[in-house]
């Protein structure tokens, strides 16, 4: 399958690593096991990603605070820190998992962050003594004060495979540039954003027409192994970063609002363009809105059929809705959702 971002030399990434020994294995398990586990700050969002790997390490190493970045550009006021408490009370009762939650479970020390309380997670470090900060999805960037705090440093979690997709929003891009080598890179943090030396790295295929919500599910199973497997390597002296390597047409991977980027219905392939609207289900403006308290379900492609609607419009026929491509139809189905 084509991906429209220039090819990885002998189409596998620089920085994918294989297993050791097993002897070698076994000794440094013994060595981890001998010594205490790390004191961890855990810094992340209310995402599966997220609370999926506090848990994980709380299973293998100390985690002595817990902080919740803030989301982008976040003004603190009174009625949003009221909102945010009930809406997570609300939404515990269906299972859902909020780090405040598990912080307060365990009894450990609890920030929600934004950069105005930079002192305040300074602060908060350097009190509980911290090893190492890791960071599983963030709003904002850490200021070397902070990540050069600990004796370890800051270790932090990127979806993609670096250097490739630098930034925050990799999962749009990948599927924007129909690129079906995803991955999950553990990195060192500096002062640059997501161009610290290379931990553990590991590829995850991203299977054509895959909805982000499966690619998500993939990379926080991944997202657990690559985290433990990092912090075991510190715990035993025996990681070992590498420089990510440069040179390559990078891909920068920047917000995207809605509306900004369309779908060229006329140039692009029309597998390009429906492993895009599959990944995101039409959201960010790629197709017209659905109507209120709706939203679309992007169904199979249907190459070759024609009609008279324009290009990148909707239409209709006896199979139902869709939107037409150059090479054919992308097919349609609404479904409806409690907020508009």
């Amino acid at each position: 399958m084509t991906s429209y971002i220039p090819p990885v030399e002998n189409g596998m990434h620089p920085m994918s690593t294989s297993n050791s020994p097993t002897a070698a294995k076994r000794h440094r398990l013994q060595s981890v096991l001998s010594r205490p586990p790390l004191r961890v700050v855990f810094i992340g969002t209310n995402t599966p990603m997220s609370t999926s790997a506090l848990m994980r390490v709380m299973l293998q190493e100390e985690v002595v605070a817990v902080v919740e970045s803030a989301p982008f550009r976040y003004q603190p006021s009174r009625l949003k820190r009221i909102r945010k408490e009930l809406s997570e009370a609300r939404r515990l009762r269906y299972g859902q998992v909020f780090l405040s939650w598990l912080a307060r479970y365990k009894q450990l020390p609890y920030l929600f962050y934004y950069p105005a309380r930079q002192a305040e997670l300074y602060d908060l470090v350097e009190r509980v003594q911290a090893d190492v900060i890791c960071v599983v999805t963030m709003n904002s960037l850490l200021k070397p004060e902070v990540f050069n705090l600990p004796r370890l440093g800051a270790i932090n979690v990127h979806p993609s495979l670096l250097p490739q997709y630098r930034g925050a929003n990799p999962f749009f891009w990948q599927y924007y540039y129909m690129d079906l080598q995803g991955g999950v890179t553990v990195h060192q943090i500096d002062a640059g954003m997501d161009t610290g030396a290379i931990f553990e790295q590991e590829e995850l295929q991203i299977p054509l027409g895959m909805p982000l919500k499966q690619h998500l599910s993939a990379c926080e199973n991944l997202t657990n192994t690559l985290l433990t497997r990092t912090l075991s390597n510190l715990r035993g002296g025996y990681a070992d970063p590498k420089s990510q390597p440069e040179g390559e047409a990078l891909v920068r991977a920047k917000k995207v609002k809605p509306g900004e980027v369309a779908i060229d219905w006329e140039s692009w392939p029309l597998e390009r363009a429906w492993h895009l609207l599959r990944g995101f289900q039409g959201a960010l403006g790629l197709l017209p809105p659905a109507g209120r308290f709706r939203r679309w379900q992007v169904g199979e492609m249907a190459a070759g059929e024609r009609s008279r609607t324009p290009l990148g419009q909707l239409g209709r026929d006896r199979n139902g809705q869709f939107v037409q491509h150059a090479e054919g139809k992308i097919r349609l189905d609404v479904r409806w959702q409690m907020r508009p």
